[in-house]
């Protein structure tokens, strides 16, 4: 009979796996974060259009409303240390 596997183990091989997936994480952080800055921006830019944002608001009213959320949404990466 075995103790426990080495991916059950919490000092065993499995922690690799852990480790890596944080580490994708960190790495694609930072370029998702820049994607997402510039599709703010550019929304932002888009909705100062007011003749975008009249067809938007006769045409497709929803994503009117959900386009200024994501425009004004200021990301507060603070929040994200925590």
């Amino acid at each position: 009979m075995h103790a426990a596997r080495p991916a059950d183990c919490s000092h065993g091989k499995g922690t690799g796996s852990t480790s890596d997936s944080s580490e994708s994480v960190e790495e694609t952080y930072g370029i998702d974060n820049l994607h997402l800055t510039v599709a703010r921006g550019y929304l932002a830019k888009l909705l100062a259009n007011t003749r975008i944002t009249r067809w938007l608001s006769y045409h497709r009213q929803e994503y009117l409303g959900e386009f200024q959320k994501i425009a004004e949404t200021d990301p507060q990466p603070e929040a994200l240390d925590a």
